[in-house]
């Protein structure tokens, strides 16, 4: 009885290790609007919907833009729900006429699930990488020539 214990005691700690390693690899990684589905929407979408251009009356330029209705009255973001997202619905169809971009080649089966996926976390938003400020942590290297510059931009140059 006192052996089972003991060994009871000692595999709980390892199937608790085990457990939770186990959910921690298996958490969808985060998918960043910037680093992840800006550049899609950059080279495939904001041509025509833009800043001047908004076909449909949708724009992919500001977050308040693209999550609101477009002419049709649809949502083509709905944050949570990418399976009533109009975005992805057009991204997919398979119908040319219907289909989006609709002078271009189609989406990957790859991008279209990224940005479904990005749909579903919530269509987090982040600011242009250029309104962001620096991580002040960052500190310039020292090289040799150090004691030349005037200030610290001078270093990461």
């Amino acid at each position: 009885m006192v052996l089972r214990k003991k060994t009871v005691l000692l595999l709980l700690p390892a199937a608790l290790v085990v457990f939770i390693s186990f959910w921690v690899l298996n958490q969808p990684e985060e998918i960043s609007y910037n680093r992840d589905i800006r550049p899609i929407v950059n080279a495939k979408c904001i041509a025509c919907h833009g800043g001047v251009k908004q076909s449909g009356g949708f724009s992919l330029l500001f977050e308040e833009e693209a999550k609101r209705p477009s002419e049709s009255g649809k949502l083509a973001i709905i944050p949570g729900d990418s399976k009533n997202s109009e975005m992805i619905k057009r991204l997919s169809h398979s119908d040319p006429d219907v289909r989006m971009p609709l002078d271009g080649e189609p989406l990957s089966e790859e991008e279209i699930q990224l940005i479904a996926d990005w749909i579903d976390q919530g269509a987090v938003w982040e600011e242009h990488w250029a309104y962001i400020s620096p991580d002040t942590a960052i500190t310039p290297p020292q090289t040799a020539h150090s004691n030349l510059v005037e200030n610290d931009i001078d270093q990461f140059v």
